[in-house]
């Protein structure tokens, strides 16, 4: 009889934990959750603005580039840039120099127009750093390629 009412009783109790333990690995899983987006929003903020710092440093180093070759942008390349130490050495031709390790590239430029065109980004990257660019230079996305035109 004894052993019934401590069966019953720890029962009870076992049951009471359960529902404590449920209720705190609920918490965890809503706290990792919360967390994981909001690392996720960290992150793409982070890619935003190493696109729209890379694309500034590049247009800044070909307008210097451009100066010592009698103004012409179309002689003008990544690798000349990164030999010129204009932009990051790493950089080299401009293949995965970009955040999400596409490349970065001047051929579509002309004596007059830079155009510089960073591929291999995801969609919003694309879109999002085009918005951000379009306040200072002509930046279209399309796909997984923003191109910036700038004089």
């Amino acid at each position: 009889m004894k052993f019934n009412s401590r069966l019953k009783s720890f029962c009870k109790e076992g049951g009471f934990l359960s529902l404590e333990l449920g209720a705190v690995l609920g918490v965890v899983v809503i706290a990792s959750a919360l967390a994981v987006s909001r690392s996720d929003m960290v992150a793409a903020k982070g890619d935003e603005k190493a696109l729209v710092e890379d694309i500034g440093l590049i247009i800044e180093g070909a307008r210097q580039a451009a100066y010592s070759e009698e103004n012409r942008f179309e002689d003008v390349t990544i690798e000349k840039l990164s030999e010129l130490r204009l932009v990051p050495e790493r950089w080299g031709d401009g293949s995965n120099a970009n955040p999400h390790n596409g490349s970065y590239d001047l051929s579509d430029s002309t004596a007059t127009s830079l155009v510089v065109t960073a591929s291999g980004l995801n969609s919003d990257l694309c879109t999002r750093g085009a918005e951000i660019i379009n306040k200072n230079f002509t930046a279209t996305c399309s796909g997984d390629t923003v191109t910036v035109t700038a004089s």
